[in-house]
């Protein structure tokens, strides 16, 4: 069981062997099953698969069960959780995807929000700044030069991504609801939440330190916890160089 004072980072690699692709698929749902037909593409199919085999057998390493024993129930944004007898033991976790990666975290009594994203050169973010940023944010990436505002754009979604997923509030919380420091020194600041400072002071917020094509964040309930970044075996994101 996981310590109240950490939160578990899973990073985890999505283009699995297909040895390990027919395993992961032994322990989802039949409901997920159906869900992973219907990805066109047999790349997207196995990315599903995996992640959602690699979410079953880590929680259930966690509750010392049966993968498929595992069942999720939602809330009213659709934000994930465990239900029946899991339910109980207190543990909330989040899982984010992108591309052929993905990360999960894992809590215990407290809620947590995680979120990853490709960098992706050909992407023109400078309409995406204006929708998705406060005035104060857009004027803090302008001042930079043009080749770092991708990356401080980026910076701002995912931490503004894993505030909304913590909450639970999922799409009913836009980009601009949320207001966050942009600037690489650490920490990163959650500064608002629709305008309230002092909802803010409930949130932790985190960046996630992965490679150079991918941007990452976490936001947790107060007060300050261990982060402990964990690798399950075979599929593990292998270390940059």
């Amino acid at each position: 069981m996981i310590d109240p004072g950490e939160i578990h980072v899973w990073p985890l690699a999505l283009d699995v062997p297909p040895q390990q692709a027919r395993r992961l698929e032994q322990l989802i749902s039949d409901e997920e099953r159906r869900r992973a037909e219907r990805f066109g593409l047999r790349r997207h199919r196995h990315r599903f698969v995996a992640r959602r085999g690699l979410l079953r057998s880590i929680l259930a390493s966690y509750l010392q069960c049966s993968p498929r024993e595992l069942r999720f129930v939602f809330g009213d944004q659709g934000k994930p959780a465990l239900g029946g007898s899991a339910e109980r033991t207190g543990i909330q976790f989040n899982l984010s995807h992108s591309a052929d990666r993905a990360l999960l975290a894992v809590a215990r009594r407290r809620r947590v929000g995680i979120d990853i994203e490709r960098v992706d050169p050909a992407v023109d973010v400078t309409g995406l700044i204006e929708t998705c940023c406060t005035p104060s944010e857009i004027a803090e990436i302008s001042r930079q030069p043009q080749r770092r505002r991708r990356e401080l754009f980026l910076r701002a979604w995912t931490r503004k991504e894993a505030v909304a997923k913590a909450c639970g509030r999922g799409l009913s919380l836009a980009p601009k609801e949320i207001e966050v420091s942009v600037a690489a020194a650490p920490p990163a600041k959650l500064l608002s939440i629709q305008g309230d400072r002092r909802a803010a002071t409930r949130w932790l917020l985190y960046d996630l330190a992965l490679d150079a094509e991918y941007a990452a964040a976490m936001a947790a309930e107060v007060p300050c916890c261990r982060i402990v970044t964990r690798n399950w075996p075979g599929f593990g994101v292998p270390e940059a160089a």
